[in-house]
């Protein structure tokens, strides 16, 4: 297994279509591609390609993967020039860097630049990466063995690094400088910017993503789409509460989502009626039927009003301190505690809390969208990580988690000033209630805990959460 890498995975699906094509069975100028979760990646990676082919030099020589080149896709027996004529691609990644190691810099754009993923590298999504690593090793195991001399497939050795932990300097390391560049020059499309950039064979792609799901979230897809928009690509997202844990995948959500796709594709492939290539934002409900769905022709254009609550109120953590709650927000034990399912993560008034701040809601608005944090901060240590949580707080004292975060700090010891989004979601606060954002510097055992101690005191806050509605 390569994590469907262009050079082998998304080759083997062009030649399974191609196998198709040459049989009689598929029309190899209408060729669609859909799959969810790893088959999602695989779809945005296809069609970012194209109809093209990812060709090594020599498929015995590992030493010249690192070399492959492009050529026209055809199918394999008669020569039939393939085409890849629209893509559904449902809660998928686009930054195989980012959607593991997330440093706090992927941003949709709308309230912060999208920044620098790569450095410094991120945060593991530890029970994510251990539960994947182990269930696809078992029983029999498809990873390349150890010692492997396949530098595109080196997934032992890379869970191996990772979980060693910090530091993951890549100037000094050159094993995890050949990891990060694996992941992101052949496993992402996200960074394939010399194919996005070209102005033919732009392959429709209507991108389906889940908010609260926290191994493949929002921004996963948001942030491709909006460089496909740019460079004039035909394409469509729309972001629901669906996908991996914690997301509850309602089955009514998913039928108006799949009633958009199956028309998407009737359009491309059959020429029907074709949909709006808009963008569209569902509120998360907890168990209450199906929440108000916002469109807009653009992402930005979503939510143009804000929300800000800031804070002086002095708050300090350290990477010693262990979150008690942790484990319950953990999607892969929330899952496990609901049969492979997710849920909305509630804790009762008893619970001990973070470190954070509380606000009152001074009227009904909706979270449309990433929360930007902006923080003023005096940090002793070079490396420490910042995870935060945004909970709805119910007039009993119930909390409701919304979304979370997690930055990657790396630098000198002192005050910094720190700017970074959460996941985005879409959540309806009552003014009866009211929002903590809570902040720790352990969030364990989803987030693994940072090998280097360190301290932090945090001298202020500013939380601005983009709304669809005007809030007084």
């Amino acid at each position: 297994m390569h994590l469907a890498d262009r050079r082998f995975e998304i080759r083997d699906t062009q030649y399974l279509a191609g196998l198709l094509a040459d049989s009689g069975v598929a029309d190899p100028q209408r060729v669609a591609v859909t799959g969810g979760s790893y088959g999602g990646g695989q779809s945005l990676l296809l069609a970012v390609q194209g109809d093209q082919v990812s060709v090594v030099p020599d498929p015995n020589n590992p030493a010249t993967y690192d070399q492959a080149s492009l050529t026209p896709w055809t199918s394999p027996l008669q020569h039939l020039p393939m085409h890849l004529a629209a893509v559904v691609p449902k809660y998928p990644w686009s930054d195989l860097v980012d959607s593991l190691l997330p440093n706090g810099r992927a941003s949709d754009g709308v309230l912060l630049p999208d920044g620098d993923r790569l450095s410094p590298v991120g945060i593991e999504k530890q029970s994510y990466v251990s539960y994947f690593y182990y269930s696809g090793n078992a029983p029999n195991g498809y990873y390349c063995p150890q010692p492997c001399l396949d530098p595109s497939a080196n997934i032992t050795a890379w869970f191996v690094r990772v979980n060693a932990g910090e530091p993951y300097d890549p100037a000094v390391d050159p094993f995890v400088a050949g990891a990060v560049d694996q992941l992101k020059t052949w496993k992402s499309a996200y960074y394939q910017d010399a194919l996005i950039a070209r102005t033919t064979d732009q392959v429709p792609v209507f991108d389906i993503q889940g908010w609260t799901d926290q191994l493949f979230p929002e921004v996963e897809g948001v942030s491709l789409v909006n460089k496909l928009r740019a460079h004039g690509w035909p394409v469509k997202v729309a972001v629901a509460d669906i996908g991996h844990p914690i997301a509850q995948n309602d089955a009514d959500v998913w039928s108006g989502l799949n009633a958009q796709a199956n028309a998407f594709l009737d359009h491309y492939l059959k020429g029907s009626p074709g949909l709006p290539l808009d963008s569209s934002g569902q509120v998360t409900t907890c168990g209450a039927g199906s929440g108000t769905v916002y469109s807009a022709a653009d992402w930005a254009s979503l939510a143009s009003h804000r929300v800000i609550l800031a804070s002086r109120q002095p708050q300090a953590t350290t990477s010693a301190m262990a979150d008690p709650t942790a484990a319950l927000t953990d999607p892969i034990a929330v899952a496990a505690a609901h049969g492979g399912n997710g849920a909305c993560v509630m804790l009762p008034a008893s619970a001990p809390t973070r470190a954070g701040w509380e606000f009152a809601v001074p009227r009904p608005f909706t979270l449309l969208g990433q929360p930007r944090l902006h923080l003023h901060v005096a940090i002793s240590g070079v490396d420490a990580e910042i995870d935060t949580s945004l909970w709805d707080v119910a007039e009993d004292g119930t909390r409701t988690l919304v979304t979370r975060g997690a930055y990657r700090f790396a630098g000198q010891p002192g005050n910094a000033s720190i700017d970074t989004v959460l996941e985005g979601n879409g959540w309806d606060f009552l003014a009866t209630h009211r929002i903590r954002l809570a902040v720790t510097q352990s969030d364990s055992p989803y987030l693994r805990p940072d090998n280097l101690s360190s301290a932090i005191t945090y001298l202020s806050m500013r939380l601005t959460l983009p709304t669809p509605t005007a809030p007084r």
